[in-house]
Order: C-alpha cells, then sequence, then structure tokens
C-alpha cells in the first residue's frame, strides 16, 4: 500500500502516464475527502444510504481535494485520457466541483442513480468491462483506497494501485 502524500508516488505515477499507462482515479479517499459526510454502519462499513442522503450540493462543495487530484489535473492539462470510478452518482455538483480543480475526466463510471446499490467492486468491475475492451484494460490502471476494489480492476485485466487514506 502506498501513500498518496508521497510525492515519490506522484512522480513514478506520472512517469507511468507519459509511457502509456491510463489512469482510473477513484473520486472518494483518492481524488477527494469527503469524510466529514461519511456515517459508517456498526461494523465499520459505509451505511451507504446515510451517504446518499449527505450527497447535497453544499455538502459536495465542502469536499476537499488530496494530492492525487494534482495529477488528474496535470492529465487534463497535458490532454492526457484518464477515468474516474467512483461509488458516487456522478451528479452535476460533483462535475462542477472536479471541474473547479482541474480534474474533466474522458471516462465516468459511476453509479446511475441513488436506486443502484450494487458493492463498489462490483460496480467498478462491470464499468472497466463496459468502457474498455480486453487489449485497453492492460494499459489501465486503477488507482483506489479500497483492496475489493483493486483485486476486481485485476479480474478484468487492468492493474490498480492501492492508496492510503486515513478518513474511512
Amino acid at each position: 500500500m502506498i501513500h498518496q502524500n508521497n510525492v515519490q508516488t506522484l512522480v513514478k505515477l506520472q512517469k507511468m502516464i507519459k509511457k502509456g499507462t491510463v489512469p482510473i482515479f477513484d473520486i472518494d479517499g483518492v481524488l477527494l475527502d469527503a469524510t466529514h459526510r461519511q456515517v459508517n454502519n456498526p461494523d465499520g462499513s459505509l451505511n451507504l444510504s446515510a451517504y446518499l442522503e449527505n450527497n447535497t450540493p453544499d455538502n459536495i462543495k465542502k469536499d476537499t481535494a488530496l494530492p492525487m487530484t494534482m495529477l488528474a489535473a496535470w492529465c487534463t492539462y497535458k490532454r492526457i485520457k484518464y477515468a474516474v470510478a467512483t461509488a458516487r452518482v456522478f451528479c452535476k455538483d460533483t462535475e462542477t466541483h472536479l471541474r473547479g480543480l482541474g480534474v474533466r475526466p474522458d471516462i465516468v463510471i459511476s453509479r446511475r442513480d441513488n436506486g443502484d446499490r450494487r458493492p463498489d467492486h462490483v460496480l467498478k468491475h462491470d464499468g472497466l468491462l463496459a468502457h474498455f475492451t480486453e487489449s485497453e484494460r492492460k494499459r489501465l490502471l486503477l488507482i483506489d483506497d479500497n483492496f475489493d476494489n483493486c483485486k476486481a480492476a485485476i479480474q478484468t485485466g487492468a492493474r490498480a494501485m492501492l492508496i492510503a487514506f486515513d478518513g474511512h
């Protein structure tokens, strides 16, 4: 596991991207810290219903950028293809907030609506298969803070990097 505050991690990823790796950034815990609106179940897992209820425009504006956001913004600036894969419903407010940080992904893998209750790893697995061919998936690198999501990406033929996030 790598911590994203490590400058060497960002430099290593930038070099990989320059050589053709296509990054897929998770949002919560990788690009943004949204723990201010996170509610956990007694077992420590995310209470998805409460999280979705807290998914308001005002709360989304309070999500703070994490260091990996700089790498995504660099990809935007350099016009390098990349994606985000998130358990969020990628609403207009999330899009606007990310755009304000310079993050404009080419592809978004997300929940369709608040009724989409697939587990995060299933959502990302299905999204990678739907948006990328088998040969394209060999160039993908999912950057995520959840081990199960990384395993799901590897099952599709992509690579994955587990990033430590202390907020969950």
